[in-house]
């Protein structure tokens, strides 16, 4: 505003120059704020009042002018201003606006940069977690394939809902025969113990685990002793869904404690035989030194009677 005061003055106060005021004004409204439109007005209103009463020719070109003429100019000034300072308002708000935006867009942006990071990061430890339990299931997997045992999964009702190849192996039945099937309905028999059938009965009713000894036949109809442990699995809620069981054929370990409690009797009635075969011999000794004192006793007595007059009394008679 001063440089435009100053080419007035220079130009002699054509008016050609006062639009300079104009085009000045409309360059700080790019500035985009109103505030610098008013101090601009208002140092243009006091050059044109200060020089406009004291050196009119400077501002307005002639020597004399009416003291209020300023105000005209001044007014021409305010009615730029009226229409610049709103743009100028109207276009700072859009700006903030579009920098607001620009702002939620930037804080959205790293929020989901941020969600997409921890996201990441949690696929990454479950992918981790996931192998690590694949693997674990593959070496559980290998176990159960391999393991001479047999393994079965049954339902709540105790139906069978898988079995490994060690159950195969030890029963003869396959697991297309057995799924669906209750272990009771094809692997108990005759010599199976009724006691341990109702257990395992009270124990499933129960949803508890157990772990029995009894026989089972196999396919073919061969009994053989069996260690059965059961355990329940229960889901998240804390209900049993399932029963996995693991048998252990125990004939061999049965035979031999059979044969072994066969010995003992036999090594107890041995021992017992033993006892009565030595109780008999110290008999025989005491008889037997009975029976040798009474031939001395008699040897004595014959050896006395042979000595005797009672054969020449014999004789005299």
């Amino acid at each position: 505003m001063l440089w435009s005061a100053l080419l007035i003055h220079l130009s002699g106060g054509r008016i050609e120059t006062h639009f300079h005021v104009f085009a000045s004004l409309a360059t700080l409204s790019i500035y985009r704020d109103w505030r610098i439109l008013i101090s601009a007005t208002a140092v243009v209103a006091l050059d044109h009042f200060v020089r406009g009463v004291f050196y009119p020719l400077s501002v307005f070109g002639i020597m004399t002018e009416s003291p209020y003429r300023w105000i005209e100019h001044a007014a021409w000034v305010l009615f730029e201003v009226a229409f610049l300072a709103p743009g100028c308002y109207r276009l700072r708000k859009e700006v903030w606006e579009l920098c607001v935006r620009q702002t939620e867009i930037e804080f959205a942006k790293r929020s989901v940069d941020q969600q997409v990071a921890e996201r990441t990061k949690e696929l990454s430890e479950a992918y981790d977690l996931l192998a690590e339990k694949t693997a674990e299931t593959e070496k559980l997997a290998l176990v159960a394939r391999y393991t001479d045992n047999a393994v079965i999964i049954t339902h709540a009702d105790a139906t069978i809902e898988w079995v490994n190849e060690g159950f195969t192996r030890v029963t003869g039945y396959s697991a297309d025969e057995v799924i669906g099937k209750r272990p009771s309905d094809f692997l108990h028999g005759p010599q199976t113990d009724p006691k341990v059938c109702s257990v395992m009965r009270d124990a499933i009713a129960n949803r508890s685990g157990f772990n029995v000894q009894t026989i089972n036949y196999r396919k073919n109809a061969e009994p053989y002793w069996v260690d059965i442990e059961v355990r329940p699995i229960h889901d998240a809620d804390g209900i049993v869904r399932q029963f996995i069981a693991i048998e252990a054929d125990a004939t061999e370990r049965v035979q031999q404690e059979q044969e072994k409690v066969r010995l003992n009797q036999e090594l107890l009635d041995a021992s017992r035989q033993a006892g009565m075969a030595e109780i008999a011999t110290g008999v025989l000794h005491n008889v037997g030194n009975i029976l040798n004192s009474v031939n001395v006793s008699v040897s004595v007595i014959r050896n006395q009677y042979s000595k005797s007059a009672l054969a020449n009394l014999e004789k005299v008679s």
